[in-house]
C-alpha cells in the first residue's frame, strides 16, 4: 500500500529519475483510488495521466466513491483505454481488439461488463446510474435539511462574522432542542458539526460564537478543529472526536469523560459543537447528531450530510441539518463566491448567490448521492456547474486557452513537460514547514522554522492571540501541549525537545505579510 504523492512521479517526474521507483511500483500493483471525486478540479488532470500510464502499464484500477460525476468516469476510463491500447501493442497484441472488462458495484449487486469503446462505456455507466437512482430515494432519509437566512447589517467582514455567529448561535440551540439524548437524570446532550468553508473565516465566527453567553441552563462546549493544528494536537483532538462521534452503541455516550463531568455540572442541557473545515468530511467516520454547513459545492453538501446519523440511522422528525443560505465570500458581496474550495469562476458564474434560487426545495430537504452522479438534473444550479466545469476540464475543448486533462492522450505531447507545469498536483501557495518547540518541561513553545539541513532557527511572526468565553461557554478539547508532548516522550522514550521537533510540526501556507496568531484552542490562523 502506498499513497497517491508516492506513485505520482511516475508522470509528473521530468528529470532526475524519481519517475522510476514510482513507475516499477505501478508496474507491478493494481491501482486503487478512494474518493478520486474529492480532488479539487486542477488536481484531476494529474490523476487522469496517473491512470493513463496505469493502462500503458497493465494494471487494473479501481475507482471506491459513491458520487462520481459521469464526465469524471468518462474521462478516467478514457485515458486508461489509450494506455491499454499501448500495453497491447507492447505486448504483441495490437491485433486484437480492444476490450477492457469493467464492473459496477454497488449495495445492491454487481454489474460486468466487457468494454470496447467510449460510447460503450457511457451507456453501460449510464444503465448503472438509472438503475441506482431508482433505488437511492427509497432509501431512510436520514439527513433532512433547512436553509437558515443570514442577516449582516453590511456586507464588512465584522458585520458578516457577527451575522454568522448570531445564526450559528440560535441554530445550535434549535437543533440541540429536537436532537439530543436524555439521561436518567434528565439531563440531555447533543453532538454537532459545523462545516465552514476556510480557515480563517472559521476562527473568526468561532471566537464570536465563544463571547456569546449561554441560555439559562444550557452549556456549550466548542472544539475548533483543523488543519493548523500541531501534529501532536491534531492527533490528540482527532483521537477524543473519534471516540465522541463513534456511535455504533449510543448508550456508551453516558461514558465519554465529558459527558461524565457535564453530569456533575449544574446545567441541564449541553451542546458538544465541533467547529471544523472540509476535514470533518474526509476520511472520518462521523456519527452527529445535527450539522451546519456553509455551502460552497454540491460535493461538500453531500460529504458532509454524510456524517449525520451515519451509524444508528435513525429517521428524523425534524431537520438535522441546517444549509446556510449564502457563504462568507457572498455575504461580504464578492462576485465570484463558491470558490477556494468550490466550482465558480470569473468563466464559469452563477447566476444567484442566494441557495433559495439555486437549489429547489426537494434538492436541500433531501441530500443524496444524485446530484454528483446525474447531469443536468433540473432545479440545482450549483449541480449543474460542477458538472459544466468538470466536464470542459476533463473532456471538451470550447476555450482554446483552457488547458484539457484529455489533451495528454489525445495529442502528442507526452514528450514534454508542459502539462505538468500546467497542472501540477495540489498546485498551492508557496508553503513552509514550522515546529511548535519546546527544550525542557515548563519552557513556553516556540515556533521554529525548518532548514534545509535539517536544523530550526526561531520564526518570529507568531503571536498569542486573546480568547474570551462567556457565561456558559467552555473549551470540548482544551489541549495542554506541553502534556501532549511530555505523554509521547514517555511513550516513545525521546527527549522532549527531539519529541517536538518531530511531532510539534505544522505546514503554512507562506506569502503574505501579515503575522500569524496562534491559540492552543484555535489553532493557527490570520485574521480575517
Amino acid at each position: 500500500m502506498t499513497t497517491l504523492d508516492h506513485l505520482m512521479p511516475a508522470t509528473e517526474g521530468v528529470r532526475g529519475g524519481k519517475q522510476i521507483p514510482a513507475m516499477l511500483r505501478l508496474l507491478t500493483s493494481d491501482l486503487v483510488l478512494d474518493e478520486p471525486d474529492d480532488f479539487e478540479i486542477d488536481d484531476l488532470h494529474a490523476l487522469c495521466r496517473l491512470v493513463n500510464w496505469a493502462g500503458m502499464l497493465g494494471s487494473r484500477v479501481l475507482l471506491s466513491s459513491a458520487t462520481l460525476p459521469p464526465s469524471l468516469t468518462e474521462a478516467l476510463f478514457e485515458a486508461y483505454r489509450e494506455g491499454r491500447r499501448v500495453w497491447q501493442a507492447a505486448c504483441g497484441q495490437s491485433d486484437r481488439p480492444m476490450s477492457i472488462c469493467c464492473a459496477w458495484f454497488d449495495e445492491y449487486g454487481a454489474q460486468p461488463q466487457d468494454v470496447a469503446d467510449d460510447a460503450q462505456f457511457r451507456q453501460a455507466h449510464g444503465d448503472f446510474v438509472r438503475q441506482r437512482i431508482k433505488r437511492l430515494p427509497d432509501q431512510p432519509r436520514l439527513r433532512l435539511g433547512k436553509l437558515a437566512v443570514v442577516k449582516p447589517h453590511s456586507s464588512c467582514t465584522a458585520d458578516v462574522v457577527s451575522a454568522l455567529a448570531q445564526t450559528l448561535h440560535q441554530q445550535t440551540i434549535a437543533l440541540h432542542g429536537d436532537h439530543h439524548s436524555t439521561h436518567k437524570s434528565g439531563k440531555t446532550v447533543s453532538f454537532g458539526l459545523v462545516r465552514m468553508a476556510n480557515i480563517n473565516p472559521l476562527v473568526a465566527v468561532a471566537q464570536a460564537l465563544m463571547a456569546l453567553p449561554s441560555p439559562d441552563n444550557y452549556r456549550i462546549h466548542y472544539c475548533v478543529y483543523h488543519s493548523q493544528h500541531p501534529l501532536a494536537v491534531r492527533a490528540a483532538i482527532e483521537k477524543r472526536l473519534d471516540a465522541a462521534f463513534t456511535r455504533h452503541k449510543p448508550a456508551l455516550v453516558w461514558q465519554l469523560p465529558e459527558v461524565k463531568q457535564a453530569l456533575t455540572s449544574p446545567e441541564q442541557h449541553h451542546l458538544f459543537v465541533v467547529l471544523g473545515t472540509s476535514v470533518l468530511e474526509v476520511g472520518r467516520d462521523f456519527d452527529a447528531d445535527w450539522g451546519i454547513i456553509e455551502p460552497s459545492s454540491m460535493r461538500s453538501l453531500i460529504q458532509f450530510a454524510g456524517r449525520i446519523q451515519r451509524h444508528r440511522q435513525i429517521v428524523p422528525d425534524t431537520e438535522n441539518l441546517v444549509i446556510l443560505e449564502r457563504n462568507v465570500r457572498a455575504l461580504r458581496g464578492e462576485k465570484v463566491a463558491y470558490c477556494k474550495p468550490g466550482f465558480e469562476t470569473e468563466h464559469h458564474l452563477l447566476p444567484h448567490h442566494d441557495l433559495h434560487e439555486l437549489l429547489s426545495e426537494e434538492g436541500y430537504r433531501t441530500l443524496n448521492a444524485i446530484p454528483r452522479i446525474v447531469e443536468n438534473l433540473p432545479g440545482n444550479a450549483l449541480a449543474t456547474l460542477e458538472h459544466a466545469r468538470l466536464r470542459a476540464a476533463l473532456l471538451d475543448d470550447g476555450d482554446k486557452s483552457d488547458v484539457v486533462a484529455a489533451s495528454w492522450w489525445r495529442l502528442p505531447l507526452t514528450w514534454n513537460g508542459e502539462l505538468q507545469r500546467r497542472t501540477p498536483l495540489r498546485r498551492a501557495s508557496p508553503q513552509e514547514t514550522f515546529f511548535l518547540r519546546m527544550e525542557e518541561e515548563g519552557d513556553e513553545p516556540e515556533f521554529c522554522l525548518g532548514q534545509e539541513n535539517g536544523g530550526l532557527k526561531p520564526a518570529g511572526g507568531f503571536c498569542e492571540q486573546a480568547l474570551y468565553m462567556a457565561d456558559g461557554v467552555e473549551p470540548w478539547i482544551a489541549i495542554d501541549y506541553a502534556e501532549v508532548l511530555q505523554a509521547l516522550a514517555d511513550e516513545k522514550q525521546m527527549e522532549l525537545e527531539t519529541v517536538s521537533c518531530r511531532y510539534g510540526e505544522i505546514t503554512l501556507r507562506t506569502g503574505k505579510e501579515e503575522k500569524w496568531l496562534y491559540r492552543p484552542v484555535l489553532g493557527v490562523f490570520r485574521a480575517l
